[in-house]
């Protein structure tokens, strides 16, 4: 008896040691340096930014302004302490132009929160400047607080509410994150680094994919009679349309994959499905940095590390030069005869 229960003992430490090992491991993999947070609360909910946002109240009279909102891949907090996410590699790129330009990327965040950012900075552009928007695939996620948002959305400009909102708000549903027990079990456990590697190995199994939340996400984009399809036209337009008000540009464009940096990538396809809805139903034009990625990337994956697929800062720097050439250096047009603001 004793000899098995020694058996046992050294069996468990046989293969306790290697998983706390790699455990470590991955853990330093995805560590990265902090960077402080600025809390700014909107109708009752904490958005961190990165950067203070007290100067956003007025437009700047001299200086031209541009405004980036996106959820963790614009934050780019990763990347952020050592200067290195999509703003900190534009600051550097742009050199000498005098250009205000604010990272308003928080992590978590979506369509609907877009909207409520959009609303509490806008008094802080005008003419000559500009609004970009940067959309990801899981920012078409229905949660309950975005849920919340949209209907008081709803009621204030008329969007659309999807039909899962309605069943999640009353308790008869749960969001596409919660809805089985292995999803729970996942929300539960998501920050254990070997569970999220195993996890990751999984997804590229065609027949495990459904189980996935992700592939939903993404298929909603390019699903032109869902209800979820229908609330992001109609908050893109709601989004330009504040925008518009104030007399400053809005630009949208959306981060593309950085997982599958390949002219096969069946997620490119499902953009260009959207972005072409979109225009043909709103006029709204949508920059497309997918082929700029594939034609200029070293890999064709930039994650941040193993466990963790957000970009890295060597895919914050192909974003930043597209978004110099597309948005920063774009040319102007002249309204009522006067110049737009610096640059």
């Amino acid at each position: 008896m004793k000899d098995v229960i020694l058996k046992v003992i050294l069996i468990g430490i046989s293969v306790a040691v290697p998983l706390v090992a790699i455990e470590a491991f991955l853990r330093w993999d995805n560590s990265f340096a902090p960077v402080d947070n600025h809390v700014r609360e909107i109708d009752g909910i904490g958005y961190n930014f990165s950067v203070p946002t007290d100067r956003l109240s007025t437009p700047d009279p001299d200086t031209r302004r541009v405004m980036l909102i996106g959820d963790s891949f614009i934050a780019g907090r990763n990347c952020a302490a050592k200067q290195e996410n999509v703003t900190g590699h534009l600051e550097r790129l742009m050199g000498e132009r005098d250009l205000d330009l604010v990272n308003l990327g928080v992590d978590g965040r979506d369509g609907a929160h877009f909207v409520e950012i959009v609303e509490e900075f806008r008094a802080g552009v005008g003419p000559g400047d500009e609004v970009v928007v940067v959309l990801y695939d899981n920012d078409i996620h229905l949660s309950t607080e975005t849920c919340r948002l949209i209907t008081r959305q709803s009621a204030e400009h008329g969007i659309t509410v999807p039909a899962l909102c309605n069943d999640i708000l009353a308790g008869g549903a749960r969001p596409l994150d919660e809805d089985t027990v292995l999803k729970r079990i996942n929300r539960q456990i998501r920050d254990v680094r070997t569970f999220a590697l195993v996890k990751e190995a999984a997804f590229n199994i065609p027949a495990l994919q459904g189980l996935y939340t992700r592939g939903t996400h993404i298929s909603k984009w390019a699903d032109l009679e869902s209800d979820e399809f229908q609330w992001m036209v109609d908050t893109i337009s709601l989004l330009d349309a504040l925008v518009e008000e104030q007399g400053a540009d809005f630009i949208l464009a959306y981060y593309p994959n950085i997982n599958a940096l390949t002219p096969a990538d069946p997620r490119h396809q499902i953009w260009r499905t959207f972005i072409d809805s979109l225009e043909e139903k709103t006029g709204i034009e949508t920059l497309d940095p997918f082929p700029f990625f594939v034609e200029n990337t070293p890999a064709t994956s930039l994650a941040w590390s193993l466990t963790d697929k957000h970009p890295n800062c060597i895919a914050h720097g192909l974003m930043a030069r597209y978004l110099l050439e597309t948005v920063i250096d774009r040319p102007v047009a002249e309204e009522s005869g006067e110049e737009g603001r610096g640059g």
